[in-house]
Formats: structure tokens, C-alpha cells, sequence
């Protein structure tokens, strides 16, 4: 099978994982650059390896501005802060965060202004709402800047908005400054309604209840017939429920079972066809493994013979960078301004603070706060939230948008926002692209590397357990995880792998149901050594999904991961 079509059957998957953005109109004026400024857009042109304007440049610069900005406001120079921050509005064509930042420090400069507004014990009395944003907008409403917010994130001018997006508490810890409070009087407020909202899940009316349950014992006889050495009857049962239904993880299931009766009986044509069928089925599937490792392929896989997804080392394909090449330069949509501020300043920042692997830029970006982080980071949050909505409407240029979008999420270490967003917009990206290597990593990231590889120095154990384990726990959940609580989790899983001689399967359902219940089934329930048997005879369903879902997890691990060295 393909490397595409295996690719493709994740039907999550994204056009290009390094992925190429347009560069938004350059001014026939060039603009002179210093020598410090040279020297960056050389740095950037070789990491993007594309060519780069000076207008490119002044474009990211921007930030700049902003940051001077704030720096004023923590000297409590406000007036100059206010007088930076509307001149970055009026500038024509910027990004949306850019914007919204100097929104934020032109507003924050007003208020903490005790000439325009003073305080006692840092509260502003009576704080007249409407009086404050007329006086904003007899300043701002015809500035790019204000347009682009109104049109875009028009909650900002709210009461909510100054609350929860102007006044927010991450940026008065950065600038050093006390957050004020705003009393108001009522009938500036006006009513507040709460809304409820009504959620309710809905069945599929064309899935009836009792074929579920029928499906499901039919699956327990079929196993059983296959227990009992009656394989012709356990063949021709799966059979009929392979006609029953169409999810692609249960056919997956009925095809490697039938290919077990088939191997049972000696036709090893008839059972290696089944177990192709079971890989192809559902690639990266559990039973895709396991057919893998009756067919004996060098992948361990029946869905392809490949040994890694990758034609190089996977740590060669992981760090690989975004590229950037000029398309569109006419187009100055606020989506392609900005893509293209997220990547150059991301770029940017991974020069400036070399670092040279993805998983240092995530961890960065994960512990450390910084204006810039932040701007980047609302910048990602906001094209992700504005291409959730619009994709359906754009036709230009759409898969490199959807990629780059994607890419950007996992490069600050957005996993759960950036599979939310692939699963919805998987439609808009081509499944034929071989370009969409990172989407491995990013759905089978190696959580907690550092701590895994300390406390593996007192208990070893295989670190693709532990990872497989960790996707299964907390899918995407990336908090932090202390060095004690890590060593305590592995040296916990050793013991396991000891008392059960490291059967990996075993080991996992030890670890989450206790050693008294797996010896319980592996003694009294089902007295055979057969690992796929034993995790289908788990008579706890959350436990039986645990144990099956880890050992997926270990065995994609172990592929995505391959070291050809």
C-alpha cells in the first residue's frame, strides 16, 4: 500500500505539513535596510529558503512598535505609549493580533493615565462606559486598525470584551503594572441575560439498538468458535457481520479474525489475503499491527511494507521548517497578512533564540511568557478560529492556507487545537499531498521526553510504553508532569513488566486494573497465551478500550519513531 494511501486513510489529515504561505503585496518603493536588518532577512531567506522584500521585513517589525509601546506604559509614560499605539492602527495592512495589541496598549494607556482617569485604591469611580468609547472613536474609527477589529473580533469593544480580552491579567504581569478596576455605574450597564445553552446529543436514526447488541453477541460467538477450534463457523459469522456494518476499525477486527481461522486451518493464502485486507482496512489501526506481525513484514504493519512513514530519520523529518514561497503578491487579505506575521516572526524568534529543534520551540512556548509569545500565539489562536468558519467560502488558495494553519498549532504546541481544527477541515486539504509528514508527530507526540528519559536512568523501561500510555491517559493533554511523579509512574510500570515477564500486554492491563484482576483473567477466564485473545476476553469494557488503545499506540510508536541507524 502507498505511503499516500495510508496517509489518506486517516481522513485527518492535512495537504502540506511544510507549508508555504503567500507573502502579501510589495510596494514598488523599497524600503533601506540597516546592517542588523540585513543581516535578519538573510537568516530568514535561508530558513525559508525563499526570497524576502524589505517590505517582508518591516511588515514583522511592527511588533516592534507594539513592544516600545508597552515598554512606555510599565516607565508610565502613557501619553507617549498612547501616541505609538495609534499610529501602529492607522498603518494600512497589518495582521489581526498586531492590531489587537495596540488596541490593548492604547486603551490601557488611557486608563492608567491618573490625569485622564484617577484613582482611589486603583478603582476608577463611576466609570461611564459609552462616554469612554466615544471619545476612542472619534480618535480611531477611521483607522485600518479599528476596522479590521470591528469586523473581526467586534466583542472587544464590549464591556465583556475590556474584561476578558483588553484587561487581561497575563499582560499587567508582563508590563509590571496594578490592573484597574472599572466601578460602573448600572445604568451604564444596562440588563445582563444569561444564556442557556441547551445541548442535547441526538442518536442515529438509523441505528437501531437491538442490531447493536446482536452485532456485539454475534462477536462474542464468533471469538468463541474460534476458541474452541470450530474455525469454519467462526469464518462464516464474521462474514456475515463484515456485511453489517460499515466502521472501518470493526471490519478491521472481523478480517484479522478470519484470518486467524484461516491460518488455524492451514490455508495460509486464504489468511495472509484477510490480513492485508485488515491493514488496509484501518491503517495504524490495532489490527493493522497484528496483522502485520502474522504476515511477519519487516513494518510490522499489513498495511504497508514500509518501515517508517519517512524517507529519512523521523528526527531529520520532525525539525524540518516551514518554507515560504511568494504567491498572491496582490492579495492582502487580514488571513494571508496573517499567516504570513505568524511565520516570519515565529521564524524569527527560532533564530534569535537558536533553537534548532521543534520540540524546544514547543517547550518554550509551553512554560515561558513574553509579549511577543503571546502576540504569536493570539495570532495562531485567531487565524484558527477565523478558518474554522470561512474555509468553506474561499477557493484561492485554500489548501496552502488550511496547511499552514495546521503547522502553525503544532509548532507552539496547539495538539488538541490543531486536530479540532483538521478533523473539521479535512475537506479543504489534498489527500494525495506526500507533503503532511508532521501530522505523525502530531498526533503521536512523545510526551514528557525529558522526564521519561531521566527516570528511565533508575527503572528501564521502553520509553514507546510509556508515551503510548501517556497519548491514552491524557490524548493531548501536554501539562507539565514533575521528574518524581514521571519516575514513580515508570518504575510502577517495571514492576509490571517484571512480574509479567515483560508481556507488554499484560503489563498494561496491570497497570490499569491491577495485578489481582489480570490474574484473575489470565488464569480462570481464558487459559490461553494469546495476547490478542486476552484483550478481547477483558470483561471490563474501559479497561479492554485502555489496554487495546495503548497497544495501538505502541505499536504506531514504534514505526513513526523507526530508527534506521
Amino acid at each position: 500500500m502507498s505511503l499516500t494511501k495510508l496517509i489518506f486513510k486517516l481522513d485527518v489529515l492535512k495537504s502540506t505539513a511544510i507549508g508555504i504561505i503567500g507573502v502579501v503585496s510589495v510596494s514598488c518603493t523599497t524600503v533601506s535596510l540597516n546592517n542588523p536588518t540585513k543581516i535578519l532577512k538573510n537568516k530568514l531567506e535561508k530558513a525559508l529558503e525563499t526570497n524576502l522584500t524589505d517590505k517582508d521585513i518591516e511588515f514583522i517589525q511592527n511588533f516592534d512598535d507594539v513592544n516600545l509601546a508597552f515598554i512606555k506604559i510599565s516607565e508610565n509614560k502613557f501619553d507617549s505609549a498612547n501616541e505609538i499605539a495609534q499610529k501602529i492602527l492607522y498603518k494600512p495592512n497589518l495582521s489581526f493580533s498586531i492590531y489587537k495589541y495596540a488596541y490593548k496598549a492604547y486603551t490601557i494607556s488611557i486608563l492608567l493615565n491618573e490625569s485622564k482617569y484617577p484613582k482611589k485604591d486603583n478603582i476608577i469611580k463611576n466609570f461611564d462606559f459609552n462616554l469612554f468609547q466615544d471619545k476612542q472613536c472619534s480618535q480611531l474609527c477611521d483607522s485600518p486598525g479599528w476596522k479590521v477589529l470591528v469586523k473581526n473580533e467586534g466583542i472587544i469593544f464590549s464591556l465583556n470584551g475590556y474584561n476578558d480580552i483588553i484587561l487581561t491579567d497575563d499582560i499587567f504581569a508582563l508590563i509590571k503594572q496594578e490592573k484597574p478596576i472599572l466601578s460602573i455605574d448600572p445604568i451604564f450597564l444596562g440588563l445582563k441575560n444569561s444564556k442557556i445553552l441547551n445541548v442535547s446529543f441526538q442518536s442515529n436514526p438509523n441505528i437501531i439498538l437491538g442490531s447493536e447488541l446482536q452485532i456485539e453477541l454475534d462477536e462474542k460467538i464468533a471469538l468463541s468458535y474460534f476458541l474452541h477450534g470450530e474455525f469454519s463457523k467462526s469464518i462464516d459469522l464474521l462474514n456475515k457481520l463484515l456485511n453489517k456494518s460499515n466502521d472501518i476499525s470493526f471490519r478491521s477486527f472481523c478480517y484479522y479474525w478470519i484470518g486467524r481461522s484461516y491460518s488455524a486451518l492451514s490455508n495460509i493464502s486464504e489468511a495472509n489475503k484477510y490480513y492485508y485486507m485488515s491493514g488496509n482496512e484501518n491503517p495504524l489501526g490495532l489490527y493493522d499491527a497484528l496483522s502485520g506481525q502474522m504476515l511477519r513484514t519487516i513494518s510490522g504493519r499489513a498495511s504497508t511494507k514500509e518501515t517508517s512513514p519517512f524517507l529519512h530519520d523521523w528526527e531529520i523529518e520532525k525539525n524540518k521548517w516551514i518554507k515560504y514561497q511568494i504567491k498572491d503578491q496582490n492579495d492582502n487579505s487580514i488571513v494571508l497578512n496573517g499567516l504570513k506575521y505568524a511565520i516570519l516572526r515565529l521564524t524569527k524568534f527560532k533564530i534569535e533564540n537558536n533553537i534548532n529543534d521543534i520540540e524546544s520551540l514547543q517547550k518554550i512556548f509551553r512554560n515561558e511568557k513574553s509579549l511577543e509569545k503571546l502576540i504569536i500565539k493570539d495570532e495562531i489562536n485567531w487565524l484558527t478560529k477565523t478558518w474554522e468558519n470561512e474555509y468553506n467560502l474561499i477557493v484561492k488558495n485554500k489548501n496552502f492556507i488550511s496547511s499552514n494553519i495546521t503547522w502553525l498549532n503544532f509548532a507552539v504546541g496547539n495538539y488538541l487545537q490543531a486536530i479540532l481544527l483538521i478533523s473539521k477541515i479535512k475537506g479543504s486539504l489534498d489527500p494525495l499531498s506526500e507533503q503532511n509528514n508532521f501530522l505523525y508527530f502530531l498526533f503521536y507526540p512523545q510526551f514528557y521526553k525529558e522526564q521519561m528519559l531521566k527516570a528511565n536512568q533508575r527503572c528501564h523501561v521502553d520509553p514507546d510504553i510509556m508515551y503510548a500510555i501517556f497519548r491514552q491517559e491524557g490524548f493531548f493533554q501536554n501539562e507539565n508532569i514533575s521528574d518524581e511523579a514521571a519516575t514513580q509512574k515508570v518504575c510502577n510500570l517495571k514492576f509490571f513488566m517484571d512480574r509479567y515477564k515483560n508481556n507488554i500486554v499484560n503489563t498494561i492491563s496491570a497497570y490499569r486494573a491491577g495485578t489481582e484482576l489480570t490474574d484473575i483473567w489470565l488464569n480462570e477466564n481464558v487459559k490461553i497465551n494469546d495476547d490478542p485473545i486476552f484483550m478481547e476476553y477483558i470483561p471490563d469494557s474501559s479497561i479492554k478500550e485502555f489496554v487495546q488503545g495503548v497497544m495501538k499506540n505502541y505499536y504506531n510508536f514504534k514505526w513513526i519513531y523507526y530508527n534506521r541507524n
